[in-house]
């Protein structure tokens, strides 16, 4: 269990990142047009604990993290513009806009860091991100959550820049395990949401049982890492780790 380092990780710490990328996310055109993404607290979390890591300073753990953060939304801003028709309205322009500025300020955080030797890193993140992309589209029309190959261009999308983070500032096998596991429990929480929005339950009894046993591994490894307290909060990540009857359903077979 971690001393030296526990308290960067604690609550109040992160609330503080947290909101720190909110403020930069913030513009007041963008908060208008409903186009401002939600900060992703498990990307805030990775982030934070791959950089309690390191002897870097909080002040350029923060930049780091929010510049790996703002680029994660980013990404996902240009993803959900699916059509041209789409392009032309003004949610449409301001979305494609705002991912643009959000790149921006990436590039500026990691200036103000004095680490520019990480935009490299993170663009060569981006581009494998942006290729499983395509490939994914390729794969297949139909999600297959247990394909190896569905499931590792899915990861690379989710984790491909919390992926090149750890690789760069993590050898601790433990923390490198714990980033997979988490970043593979959020491709099949997002798995379920979609499944059960088209109301496919004959396909997810499948997935239940791979996220579960995925949560059970994350859990093992957090509380091995922090406490029974930490896994309490890094839970709350995960839609379906909150509902018992889930837990219950998979254990009676779906």
């Amino acid at each position: 269990m971690y001393t030296s380092e526990e308290a960067s990780l604690q609550p109040l710490h992160l609330q503080d990142i947290h909101r720190y990328v909110e403020r930069l996310l913030f513009h007041p055109v963008l908060q208008d047009e409903k186009v401002t993404p939600v900060v992703s607290s498990l990307q805030v979390f990775l982030g934070s604990l791959v950089l309690s890591q390191t002897e870097l300073s909080i002040a350029v753990k923060k930049r780091i993290i929010a510049a790996m953060v703002l680029m994660y939304h980013g990404l996902d801003l240009h993803e959900s513009i699916h059509n041209t028709e789409h392009k032309q309205t003004k949610r449409g322009q301001l979305t494609i806009l705002g991912g643009a500025w959000l790149s921006s300020l990436f590039y500026r955080l990691l200036a103000e860091a004095e680490r520019i030797d990480l935009i490299s890193i993170f663009s060569e993140a981006v581009s494998r991100i942006n290729e499983a992309k395509s490939s994914l589209v390729a794969l297949s029309n139909e999600r297959k959550s247990d394909d190896s190959s569905y499931l590792k261009l899915s990861k690379t999308i989710q984790g491909g820049l919390a992926f090149a983070l750890t690789k760069t500032f993590v050898q601790d096998h433990r923390i490198v395990d714990f980033v997979e596991q988490a970043i593979l429990a959020d491709v099949y929480d997002r798995e379920l949401i979609e499944l059960e929005s088209q109301h496919r339950s004959a396909s997810s009894s499948k997935v239940y049982q791979n996220f579960f046993d995925t949560i059970a591994h994350l859990q093992t490894l957090c509380i091995d890492l922090f406490d029974h307290e930490a896994w309490r909060s890094v839970k709350t990540f995960f839609l379906h780790a909150q509902d018992p009857l889930l837990v219950q359903r998979v254990v009676e077979g779906g």
